[in-house]
């Protein structure tokens, strides 16, 4: 945020957090849902959110979901997802779904709810499809990650790099991001 950016290359972070309420929702369609976000310092945690928001609102404005948790993580980082998951656990409210903004996050809440003896694990989601989630996935601990292909966007920015070395017009420069 604030920064004086010239280029900002990005996935769509809306449609990420729109992905893994699609998915959770539709796996999940009734019951208490936990939200893990990214951090409050990275814009895109609010673009997550805002995808999530856009899926599961008009299910919890219906009570087909209510929201029992819903906290920001600082750094996206496992260590925080799993202190801030064993505070939704504190609450003693069963939990049947948790939007998790990533991977790391949420390894995080697994590892929470691990250590609580939960048997029968809420569906789960991610983004990054890092090798570890995408082991969860398959033993059944997490529910889904959204991938993001690197290739893409290092692609991208490289082209736009030798654009702007050759002062060549850069396709969408005259776009603007609030930030």
């Amino acid at each position: 945020r604030n920064a004086p950016l010239d280029f900002y290359i990005s996935f769509d972070n809306v449609q990420v957090g729109e992905l893994q309420a699609k998915y959770i929702s539709t796996v999940c369609r009734q019951g208490n849902y936990a939200i893990l976000g990214g951090d409050v310092s990275d814009n895109n945690a609010f673009l997550i959110r805002q995808g999530q928001l856009n899926i599961i609102q008009p299910l919890v404005e219906r009570g087909d979901i209510k929201i029992v948790f819903d906290q920001y993580v600082d750094s996206w980082t496992a260590d925080e997802g799993y202190r801030l998951y064993k505070e939704c656990l504190s609450q003693d409210v069963h939990i049947d779904a948790v939007l998790a903004a990533n991977d790391q996050i949420a390894e995080g809440a697994l590892r929470a709810m691990k250590e609580a003896n939960i048997d029968t694990l809420p569906f789960i989601s991610g983004q990054d499809a890092d090798e570890e989630a995408c082991r969860r996935i398959i033993s059944g601990m997490q529910t889904m990650t959204v991938y993001k292909p690197i290739e893409a966007i290092a692609t991208k920015a490289a082209e736009i790099a030798i654009q702007t070395v050759r002062e060549q017009h850069i396709p969408y420069s005259d776009l603007s991001v609030n930030n």
